[in-house]
């Protein structure tokens, strides 16, 4: 009788199942390896690196009022920023934090009313900081 042997993922820290047996990579590895050089990340591919390097929000207080989180947020100061059709986003997933819905929402209206939102170190060109959003709630 053959038994097949089931291997991991060889990427450090992966324990997926390797699907693509030529490369002993499972198939998110594999297709960050296919993909090609020139390709963008796109606004959800960004949303779901963070999601995978930091976790789910879930996991963490909304750093607005303190609550559950329940969605990663973007905090508008990276100077590398890219626009799409569904929003600003950034490849760096150090510029997200965790924030509950409500928040979020709140955070997001008044970044698009041109309002800087005080949690990030300091506003593009352009934009005001907020003294109405601070850490802690929203009046």
């Amino acid at each position: 009788m053959t038994t097949l042997l089931k291997t991991t993922c060889r990427r450090v820290d992966c324990t997926r199942r390797a699907r693509h047996s030529s490369h002993g990579l499972c198939t998110p590895h594999w297709r960050e390896l296919t993909r090609k050089a020139d390709q963008p990340i796109a606004y959800n591919g960004a949303h779901r690196r963070v999601y995978r390097l930091k976790g789910p929000a879930r996991l963490h207080r909304c750093i607005r009022c303190g609550g559950t989180a329940s969605e990663w947020a973007y905090d508008h100061a990276d100077p590398d920023e890219i626009t799409s059709s569904e929003g600003p986003y950034s490849l760096d997933v150090e510029h997200y934090d965790p924030m509950c819905h409500s928040c979020h929402v709140r955070f997001d209206r008044a970044s698009d009313l041109g309002v800087y939102p005080s949690t990030s170190p300091t506003p593009p060109e352009g934009k005001a900081q907020s003294p109405l959003h601070t850490p802690g709630g929203y009046p």
